[in-house]
């Protein structure tokens, strides 16, 4: 896709995702200790920790790129730098049934008040306390970087889910082949022809009224 597509979007929060009829794909990074092991037993065992307050996933491939520098870091520090473990991290592609994520999407708790999507702020709060899923909203990029005038979610997982969410896990799939190709490929529009096929993931309007999201 030609990224001069794109340049006349106005703003809106969209779910755009590479799915099936059965599952959808999100992304994380974590070091080659975490990482191994998940993909050998196709589900996220030690040394990944269950207990961690929250953990991340995002169906925005470039989004996740941008995040971890195209795979080569596993986190981001406080202060925005890139953490050290550079060239220590894998990007795994997680498959997991519609199902399950429509119903921790359903129970999320967005991070960002508006009061055209809430009963009011004491309301809103409360539902921070009671959720176990909360949802961010972020500027998409575009592959060369700049921004894009729709937003990508990010869904961030509690620990009350999280081995739920290791129990679902349909495939995991290391993305280290398919980042290379991209890195390396000779021009902007080969590498714009190897990125994931994402599309707009199909949201009913009462999950659109959850999620805060504009038509």
């Amino acid at each position: 896709m030609n990224e001069s597509f794109y340049k006349n979007e106005r703003p809106y929060r969209e779910i755009r995702a590479v799915f099936d009829e059965t599952t959808i794909r999100v992304y994380q990074a974590f070091s080659r200790e975490i990482a191994l092991p998940a993909l050998e037993k196709q589900k996220f065992v030690e040394p990944f920790k269950f207990d961690i307050r929250t953990s991340w996933i995002k169906p925005s491939f470039i989004w996740t790129m941008k995040r971890t520098g195209w795979g080569r870091f596993s986190a981001v520090s406080k202060n925005k730098g890139y953490s050290l473990n550079a060239d220590d991290a894998l990007v795994l592609a997680v498959d997991i049934p519609r199902p399950f994520f429509e119903r921790i999407l359903a129970d999320a708790w967005v991070n960002h008040f508006e009061e055209d999507f809430e009963e009011s702020r004491k309301s809103w709060q409360r539902k921070r306390e009671s959720s176990n899923v909360y949802v961010q909203w972020d500027p998409e990029k575009y592959l060369s970087g700049g921004v894009r005038r729709f937003k990508a979610i990010q869904i961030g997982l509690t620990p009350a889910v999280l081995r739920e969410y290791s129990d679902a896990i349909v495939r995991i799939v290391d993305m280290s082949g398919a980042i290379e190709k991209i890195t390396t490929a000779g021009s902007d529009g080969e590498k714009i022809m190897l990125l994931p096929d994402e599309r707009p993931y199909p949201v009913d309007e009462k999950l659109k009224f959850t999620l805060h999201m504009r038509n």
